[in-house]
Parts: C-alpha cells; structure tokens; sequence
C-alpha cells in the first residue's frame, strides 16, 4: 500500500498494484463489482502489444521526441533471424529499449500529426506528464489514485486513441467514445484528485524527481479543467480535443455514479471482505422477461406486433 501523496516515475506495477481505487474501477463497480474481485484477484495484468504501443505513443507525445529517443531506438530486421537479434541486442546494451523501425518512425509521425493543430499542440507544453496522485478520504473512509497524462495550470489532459471503424466525423467519434466508454467517470475522477494535490505538496508529500517550479505552478490554482485529446490511430492520425470547464454539468452526473460506485464497494465489502480467499459473488434470482425490458431499438424495429 502507497502512502498518500504525489508520485513521479512510478512504475506501471506499483501502481496498478496498490489496492486503491482508480478511475478503471469506479466503472467496473458501478455495474458489475464482482468484476472488481476478479480483475484484482484473478485476471493476471499482461502488457499486450497494444498497451506497450500505446505507452510509447505517449512518452512521444506527452514529454517529447527526445525523451522518447532517450528511452526507445529503432532495430532494423525481424527477430527471426540472426541480424535482427544482433540489432536488437546491441540497442539493449546501450541501455535503450528496441523498437522495430517502422513503429519507431510511426510514433514520430503520429506525434508529429497530432501537434500540427496549433491548439492542441499549444496544451502540451509547459506542464508535467505522468503524475500520480494517491489520496485518503475520510468523509467515505476509502482510498484513491490517479494517473494524469499531463498536467498544466488550468487544465488535466488526457490523451486516448480512437479507431473510428464506421467513419464518423471525429467531432462525434470522439463524442461518442466518450460516453461508450464512460470517460466521464475519469474526468470527474481526475478532477477530484487533483483537488487533493494543494494538501498533499504542502504536507511535503512528494516522491520521485521532478520540476518543483511547474509542480508549485500546478498546485497553487484551485480553477482548473479537463480536456481529453483524441487520436485516430488507423489511416490519418489526426487529432481532435474537446474540453470540460469546472462548471460542466456532466461532472455532477458522473460525480453521481462515483458514488454508485463508493456504495456498491462499501455494501460488497462489508458482506464479503476483500481477499484471495472469498470471492465477491451473489446469487441471482430467475426472472422473467418482458417486451418492456429490450432495448429501445429492438422496441422501435417491433412497435407494430401486439404483444401481452
């Protein structure tokens, strides 16, 4: 278990490993809490292919092209055969991570792609990337964290990739990934723990290197937004952002279902505990369905059959 405070450099596995409750969670809990037992207890976290292509895209973008050569080289050839092994392992000793060559060159196009817009480029500078925030509350007697992708004074930014397989506009692919994925409880959750940053930097509750001028210039506002970015990770990767000011009225209805969420944690909880050794599992009663319970659009496509 963390201490509460702010964490910089904080590994992937610290972090998904403290038990404290993120923004992943609160969704899971929300609708299913016994998913929450599986994935803490069961379900093995595997770095897929994805996931460490996504983390590349986001040292590029987030803290730069040089620090993403800093960490990451290209290797040219296939890992079948011996010269590509030989390329690979001479970018190890160097202490770099390899990346094949034309992933490498693909970052650097995307981040490239990305600032082109002078808006959105104009939000990833002068700020801090990769910040971690775990905090206690004691008005529900949980504990929390946060990840931000980057932080400016007025604003948490928060980079996510959009497939866009039916070739919507961004402007509503970008919408409707947010409400298809309930990116509103990470808004909402994000906000609220950058409200903990100000106690936590003035209790001296800092760990990890870090730019002590941006972090004071970070804490000392208490004004301050939301704004995811959007990139479209197939064909042209063009970006697009839109933003939540702190008096959106969606941060009151996804506030709402955070506290579904603390509820339906505290209620699973107190019945079962929270170990290896009890599953969270409750039985369910059979019922029956009724034209009443379908989906909307299965009603509207079957409005004209009489049913009981």
């Amino acid at each position: 278990m963390l201490e509460d405070g702010i964490y910089f450099n904080l590994s992937d596995s610290e972090y998904h490993d403290d038990f404290a409750l993120g923004s992943t969670n609160l969704k899971t809990l929300i609708n299913v809490p016994e998913d929450y037992w599986f994935e803490k207890f069961k379900e093995n976290r595997v770095e897929t292919s994805a996931l460490i292509y996504g983390k590349q895209i986001h040292k590029c973008v987030l803290e730069g092209c040089e620090a993403f050569k800093d960490t990451y080289a290209p290797y040219i050839g296939n890992l079948t055969t011996k010269a590509g092994k030989e390329a690979f392992e001479v970018i190890k000793n160097t202490g770099k991570i390899p990346v094949k060559e034309d992933d490498f060159n693909k970052i650097l196009e995307v981040d490239a792609q990305i600032k082109q817009n002078p808006s959105i480029d104009r939000i990833f500078k002068n700020g801090i990337a990769e910040v971690s925030v775990i905090w206690s509350d004691e008005q529900c007697g949980l504990r929390f964290k946060a990840r931000f992708d980057y932080l400016r004074k007025n604003a948490i930014i928060d980079l996510k990739t959009l497939s866009n397989p039916n070739n919507k506009t961004m402007n509503k692919a970008a919408r409707d990934a947010i409400a298809s994925y309930n990116y509103l409880i990470s808004a909402a959750h994000y906000i609220n723990g950058r409200k903990q940053m100000k106690k936590l930097y003035q209790a001296g509750k800092i760990f990890g290197s870090h730019n002590d001028e941006l972090l004071n210039n970070i804490v000392d506002t208490d004004y301050f937004g939301f704004i995811f970015v959007f990139w479209k990770k197939t064909l042209a990767p063009i970006a697009h952002a839109l933003q939540l000011s702190p008096q959106n009225e969606v941060f009151s209805i996804a506030n709402s279902q955070i506290m579904d969420a603390i509820d339906n944690y505290k209620d699973f909880y107190s019945e079962f505990g929270l170990s290896a050794d009890k599953e969270w599992r409750r039985d369910t009663a059979i019922e029956e369905l009724s034209f009443g319970d379908l989906p909307a659009w299965y009603k509207y496509e079957n409005k004209d059959i009489s049913y009981a």
